[in-house]
């Protein structure tokens, strides 16, 4: 079996977990799969992970319109916060207007002595640590250094001119590169992609990013060397075969009954998310242990799937899919 066939059968089987479990309601186990009924892995979909449907349907709000400039400035803001944290608990504890409809943190009466104060009296852990997030400034707590070297810097008059630039932005290129210009947002561009593909889920664009825009992360980096040669990857970069994996893995998959979610097609987010996720499976089978020199494997936990499930079936969601279908039919079936 080759390693493009090994790719698809992980891909085919990570859904059909989901759709066994959400979908058609079965009990579990939902897999035979040793490794994928064992630890914890996010979906060919990124938007039915748990922390980006929590965003789509309280922060992103497909459904809303938008009332003015500055709510569009602030939906920018509060992204940067979520997914810099990345955590829906934390969000919600220090989000100042919950009574609203559209959660949002208002860049400009940002107090950052306030809002450390709020994130240290959590209980729960303030950050989910599924990504390294630092300004590199050395010697402070992650939190402090988010808020004061980071959100800080957007709320300065230079700030809120690139947030206005990345609500005006025209491509999900042009936002991108607003987006990475970012103090803590730089780097490989990883993180700006992941500010991106959340704004993605809003309204506040009239294209669908996900189909036309992408960076490849270390994982992703990673997972392409799993599939494929040295000899195979010469001369194209890591974008070329996302493209490639893209259209060959949507040809594929139809033929062998995938369950497409809602009929959409995998998009170049998704390979490059699910890629990351097929080199932990790889590692696993390979160390055993999850490790292999990279952090250790989450066990899977089974979590409310009450709550997963309201937020799955609402309108909010819902009106997501009818925007991408308008905006980018060739994304689905």
């Amino acid at each position: 079996m080759s390693n493009l066939t090994n790719f698809y059968k992980f891909i085919t089987e990570r859904q059909n977990i989901f759709q066994r479990r959400f979908i058609d309601k079965q009990e579990p186990s939902w897999t035979q799969d040793e490794i994928l009924s064992k630890y914890s892995f996010t979906l060919p979909y990124r938007e039915l992970d748990r922390v980006s449907l929590n965003y789509i349907c309280n922060v992103a709000r497909p459904d809303l319109p938008f009332f003015s400039e500055q709510e569009k400035i602030d939906l920018v803001f509060s992204t940067i916060f979520y997914r810099l944290f990345n955590s829906p608990i934390t969000y919600k504890h220090v989000s100042s207007n919950e009574n609203q409809e559209r959660l949002l943190i208002s860049a400009k009466s940002f107090k950052p002595s306030t809002i450390i104060k709020s994130l240290e009296s959590m209980s729960q852990p303030m950050l989910h640590k599924a990504y390294t997030v630092s300004s590199h400034t050395h010697g402070i707590r992650t939190h402090v250094d988010i808020v004061k070297n980071i959100l800080k810097h957007l709320t300065t008059k230079k700030g809120l001119k690139i947030l206005s630039q990345i609500v005006n932005a025209s491509s999900g290129q042009e936002a991108f590169n607003h987006l990475h210009s970012i103090y803590g947002l730089g780097g490989g561009g990883f993180m700006s992609a992941q500010v991106l593909a959340d704004l993605n889920y809003s309204s506040i664009y009239n294209f669908d990013v996900e189909q036309s825009f992408v960076v490849s992360g270390p994982g992703c980096y990673r997972g392409i060397r799993r599939i494929f040669t040295k000899e195979q990857i010469r001369s194209r970069t890591d974008v070329d075969i996302i493209r490639f994996l893209r259209n060959k893995s949507n040809e594929e998959l139809a033929k062998n009954n995938f369950p497409f979610f809602r009929g959409r097609k995998l998009s170049l987010q998704s390979i490059e998310a699910i890629l990351c996720e097929y080199d932990k499976y790889i590692r696993m089978k390979k160390y055993k242990n999850g490790t292999g020199q990279r952090a250790t494997l989450r066990r899977f936990r089974q979590s409310d799937d009450r709550v997963y499930l309201d937020m799955l079936n609402s309108n909010t969601f819902l009106t997501l899919y009818m925007r991408w279908i308008t905006f980018s039919p060739e994304g689905f079936f």
